[in-house]
């Protein structure tokens, strides 16, 4: 026998079919204002042929592959959502049609004003048929409510396709994005352009995760500073140890001290004309892209960035009559170079022949073998001039460069001594300390 309910459980049931539309409508997006793109406008026979569109979309949770132009407009913002915590960076991923590179654009309605603004533009990424790469959205934005994303895209050979515009030959997609606020603590980190400065002068960027409301620097000499990305002037040379503490309404990081150097010990200068070799004409890849020597490793422009100083920030020390391993990579996956290096041992601002401690000539990327004589100038600063061109401009170390380039590197000397612990063993003289030529008497005591 079927119980009869209550009319009052009824009612409510009646109720809850009626709300039914209300509930589902507003877990949408606010709609946008006059804004809502068409199909591809292109002719079928065009549109077919290149087959563009919007395959796929990957963002947080979402992951949604379509059919690309032929679905023509496509509205998934109720349906196809996902939560994106504000102030930290979000992936996102657009892959179009095999056939054609497409131009794309995202925006989010951040303020929830059915409106794509010019600051809701967040993603921008040309002449590619894959579209990678990331976006943060600001702590500033609506949270709690979903919001409305637009995926654009369209022929890259075209006008860059708007929030509101028809596209050409591809298609706009909706999906729904809602922000929640950061509840977790910073990651403190940052980075800095160098960490040996000539000038005293470094600039320091904040790189921590978790959306930090404060900050504050210790830069290990006395002073401090509150900004987000400061830059600092040390004025006195000298080792400093620079640490930074990030703070939010959810807890404190700080991170591990890292080491900056001030330093004012350089190389002597060289001659005017020698100064700043130039390149007169660079072509084809021809130049310097790493060097290798002892903890030297600078990986840097070829050719075409010119002349380049790194004896402030590549130093490196090296003991007399030790072997070290020079090694230079040239411009191009083929291309022979004829190249050339000198030490200024005597540290008097010209390049001797006897100074050339590299000559390679139609060489692809070569390594020579650097044993600094006991006769060096020990404790300052020496020059090491490298230059690369292409085979047979005989570069010279005070010359232009044809198509190549010259560097320049320091090098500071240490003698060879007897080791720290073979000096506290018992009953064991060294002699002579420091040795001249990178021989040592060694006597034990009866």
């Amino acid at each position: 026998m079927m119980l009869q309910l209550p009319s009052w459980v009824r009612r409510l049931g009646g109720l809850s079919l009626l709300l039914a539309p209300a509930l589902s409508q507003a877990q949408c997006p606010v709609a946008t204002v006059n804004c809502t793109p068409g199909a591809a406008s292109a002719a079928a026979a065009l549109t077919s042929f290149y087959q563009m569109g919007i395959y796929n979309v990957t963002l947080g949770s979402i992951n949604n592959t379509t059919s690309g132009y032929t679905d023509g407009f496509k509205d998934y913002s109720c349906a196809l959502s996902t939560n994106l915590t504000v102030s930290t960076p979000a992936s996102i991923t657009i892959r179009n049609g095999t056939k054609a590179p497409e131009n794309v654009r995202v925006w989010i309605d951040y303020n929830n004003n059915g409106t794509f603004e010019t600051t809701e533009l967040v993603y921008s990424h040309d002449n590619a048929l894959v579209h990678t790469g990331t976006f943060t959205p600001p702590a500033t934005a609506t949270l709690g409510t979903r919001l409305r994303l637009r995926v654009a895209s369209d022929n890259a050979d075209l006008s860059i396709p708007t929030a509101c515009s028809t596209p050409q030959y591809s298609q706009d997609e909706d999906y729904g994005v809602t922000l929640v606020a950061n509840v977790s603590s910073p990651a403190a980190a940052f980075t800095q352009d160098v960490t040996t400065t000539c000038t005293g002068c470094v600039q320091f960027t904040d790189q921590s995760g978790n959306a930090p409301t404060s900050w504050l620097w210790n830069f290990g000499d006395g002073t401090t500073s509150t900004s987000q990305n400061p830059q600092h002037c040390f004025t006195t040379p000298g080792l400093y140890q620079v640490r930074l503490m990030a703070t939010n309404a959810a807890g404190t990081s700080t991170t591990a001290n890292v080491a900056t150097t001030y330093t004012t010990a350089l190389p002597v200068a060289v001659a005017a004309g020698c100064a700043a070799p130039a390149t007169a004409s660079y072509c084809c890849n021809y130049g310097i892209t790493k060097v290798v020597l002892n903890t030297i490793s600078s990986t840097s422009a070829d050719g075409s960035a010119g002349y380049q100083n790194f004896t402030c920030t590549q130093r490196t020390t090296l003991r007399t009559t030790q072997a070290y391993t020079l090694t230079v990579t040239t411009g191009g996956t083929s291309l022979r170079h004829d190249v050339r290096a000198w030490l200024d041992y005597n540290n008097d601002g010209v390049f001797a022949t006897s100074e050339r401690v590299l000559e390679a000539l139609n060489a692809l990327s070569p390594s020579a073998t650097i044993t600094p004589p006991t006769t060096a100038v020990i404790g300052q600063p020496l020059r090491l001039r490298i230059v690369a061109d292409a085979v047979g401009n005989n570069p010279a170390a005070c010359g232009t460069q044809v198509s190549g380039q010259t560097e320049d590197y320091t090098v500071v000397l240490s003698a060879t001594t007897a080791s720290r612990e073979a000096l506290a063993l018992p009953a064991l003289t060294l002699s002579p300390n420091p040795s001249p030529d990178g021989e040592l008497l060694v006597q034990l005591s009866e």
